[in-house]
């Protein structure tokens, strides 16, 4: 762990990722990451409880690939409550993992708890 908090500045982005995976899941290289990560599998039909997934547009538009597991994971899901939002860029919600703006990340998940909790 040392190694990599040193390291860190050298890195490019996308390497400090591969390092903070390798590191976790305990492969030493980057391409025996592959082998880890494809056993994480999910079946979302198998998720009792309602999804929520918030993507923005331009991952959502430009990501073929994350469009279609979006889309899947929620039409699999058992529950009516499980939901897709595409945020807006001219909102400021463009960005991965709603970095850019997450005051609206927040009123948008606290609102779909309002509509989900609703009936409980």
């Amino acid at each position: 762990m040392m190694k990599m908090i040193i390291n860190i500045k050298k890195l490019k982005p996308s390497l400090i990722l591969l390092d903070l995976y390798s590191w976790r899941w305990g492969v030493k290289k980057y391409a025996d990451l592959y082998g880890v990560m494809k056993e994480f599998k999910f079946d979302p039909a198998k998720i009792t409880c309602p999804l929520l997934s918030i993507i923005g547009e331009k991952e959502y538009n430009n990501g073929p690939a994350s469009r279609s597991a979006q889309d899947e994971a929620i039409r699999l899901n058992p529950s009516d409550k499980s939901k897709v939002i595409i945020t807006k860029a001219s909102e400021g919600g463009d960005a991965h993992a709603m970095a850019t703006n997450m005051s609206l990340m927040a009123q948008l998940v606290f609102d779909w708890l309002d509509e989900v909790l609703a009936d409980a």
